[in-house]
């Protein structure tokens, strides 16, 4: 990915490939991602400028025929096993450490002073996800073909949540938009995920963001996923 990112700007290959999509004047040219919204609508819109919307459809799909598509959910789905992946290990040590002190293993385990691999990889997720999936985000936006190919990864997509709010916009970006993606890729596994969100963070919007976007798609009800919903929902419900 070249450059990694710092404190939240664009850099290296994830800027080039966004302005790419974006059909900026630059492969380099500096943006905020708060603006990038604004100019995907714009890109969108009916009435706007005809070529300019025309080459940021080709890119888009030249985003999904080359792989890049997925080789950024596979990137995104490398991160976050690895960091569950260390963070279980360290438990572990952790546990094993105690042991010791307590004198119910003879085992010596040693702790480095600097930052550990917990720290590198929590660290890569954070500063790697936001430009990732603004990435997608342009790459997914009203591009019904793109969105049902990413949905292959919905679970990947699903895990990041709750540490970077991008990825909520995605999904919900293609729940309500794409009928296909509703009743071929969201599965009583995803829902039964949502409602444990909103069950752990009650007061978190964009869970439930999450959760009404598999009720409805485009203004017309999703009946197999309502049904999901109401029936985990108030599966002992209690509170």
């Amino acid at each position: 990915f070249g450059a990694v990112p710092h404190d939240g700007r664009p850099g290296g290959i994830l800027q080039k490939l966004t302005n790419f999509v974006c059909a900026n004047d630059s492969l380099d040219q500096d943006f905020e991602y708060g603006d990038l919204q604004a100019k995907v609508n714009k890109l969108s819109r009916a009435g706007s400028d005809p070529k300019l919307a025309a080459s940021h459809a080709r890119r888009q799909a030249l985003m999904r025929e080359q792989g890049i598509i997925m080789m950024l959910l596979e990137a995104l789905e490398v991160v976050m096993k690895s960091c569950e992946k260390i963070a279980a290990l360290h438990a572990d040590h952790a546990d094993d450490e105690g042991s010791v002190k307590s004198g119910k293993s003879s085992r010596s385990v040693k702790r480095s002073k600097r930052d550990g691999p917990v720290e590198f990889w929590l660290k890569l997720r954070d500063e790697l996800s936001t430009p990732l999936f603004w990435l997608l985000y342009v790459s997914l936006h009203q591009a019904p073909a793109n969105q049902l190919h990413a949905a292959d990864q919905l679970t990947t997509m699903i895990a990041y949540v709750p540490h970077n709010i991008v990825s909520t916009k995605c999904i919900v970006h293609m729940l309500s938009t794409n009928m296909d993606v509703q009743e071929s890729k969201v599965g009583t596994d995803d829902v039964a995920k949502f409602i444990a969100m909103i069950r752990e963070a009650p007061m978190e919007w964009s869970y439930l963001k999450l959760l009404m976007s598999v009720c409805s798609c485009g203004g017309a009800g999703v009946d197999g996923n309502q049904c999901n919903v109401a029936d985990m929902w108030l599966d002992g419900a209690t509170d």
